[in-house]
C-alpha cells in the first residue's frame, strides 16, 4: 500500500531549489528532467555503467536514449504525469555502445505547468544478472537431470534384462531394496515378496554365517 506525505508543504516549502535537487538526484540512481517537447532538460547519475556517457543525454529527445521497444513506454509515461495520473512504475532499457542494454525502472512526477517531468529511476542490473545467475544455474541442473536420468535408464534396463541374478541390498539393515527377475525367478519366495525382506530370509539357515 502506497502512503503519502499529509502536509508535504508544512516542511518543503522553505527548501531552495538545490537541495530539492539534490533530494530528487538521491531518491534513486537516476533521474531525468524531460521537458514538454520530449528534450531531456537535465540528469544526476549515481551508475557507473560503460557504454553509456550520461552527460550526453542532455539536450537530447527522450526517444533517442531508449531502446525501440522502449518507446511506447516513454511516452504513455510521459502523457500520464503530464495529465495529473498516478503513475505506475515502468521498465525502460537504454542501449550501450557495448554489451546488453541497461534496464532502468522509473517513476515519473509532473512538475511545475510548463509540462516538465522528471523521471526517477532504479537500475535493474543486479537483478537482472541475478536472474541470468539463476536461468544458467537452473540449466546447468536440468542439464545434469538429464545425464543422471538417461544414466539411471540405461542400469535399468540391463538390471531388468541381465541373465544373472542380481540383488541390491541395504548394507547397515539388511534389508533387499531391489531384485531382477532373473533373482526373483530363483528365489522361493512369491517374486512380490522379495523386495524389502532381510537377506538372509530368503536363503537356507545353514548359509546364514556365509550371506
Amino acid at each position: 500500500m502506497t502512503t503519502h506525505f499529509n502536509k508535504p508543504t508544512a516542511f518543503l516549502a522553505d527548501m531552495d531549489a538545490k537541495n530539492i535537487g539534490l533530494l530528487i538526484a538521491s531518491a534513486g540512481d537516476i533521474a531525468v528532467v524531460v521537458g514538454s517537447d520530449g528534450t531531456i532538460k537535465d540528469i544526476a547519475s549515481h551508475i557507473d555503467s560503460p557504454g553509456i556517457n550520461f552527460r550526453k543525454w542532455r539536450n537530447k529527445h527522450i526517444e533517442d536514449i531508449v531502446t525501440v521497444e522502449c518507446r511506447p513506454k516513454v511516452r504513455n509515461i510521459l502523457t500520464e504525469s503530464r495529465a495529473g495520473k498516478e503513475v505506475s512504475s515502468r521498465e525502460i532499457n537504454h542501449p550501450r555502445s557495448k554489451g546488453s542494454d541497461l534496464p532502468i525502472r522509473y517513476n515519473a512526477r509532473s512538475v511545475g505547468s510548463d509540462g516538465d517531468v522528471i523521471l526517477i529511476g532504479n537500475d535493474l542490473t543486479p537483478l537482472a544478472t541475478m536472474q541470468e545467475q539463476l536461468i544458467t544455474l537452473q540449466q546447468s541442473l536440468e542439464k545434469k537431470y538429464e545425464i543422471q536420468r538417461q544414466k539411471e535408464a540405461r542400469y535399468r534396463m540391463l538390471f531388468q534384462l541381465a541373465s544373472e541374478a542380481f540383488l541390491i541390498v541395504d548394507a547397515e539393515s539388511g534389508q533387499i531394496r531391489e531384485a531382477n527377475p532373473t533373482a526373483k525367478s530363483l528365489i522361493r519366495f512369491s517374486p512380490s515378496h522379495v523386495v524389502r525382506r532381510t537377506l538372509t530370509s530368503v536363503f537356507s539357515k545353514s548359509d546364514g554365517s556365509a550371506i
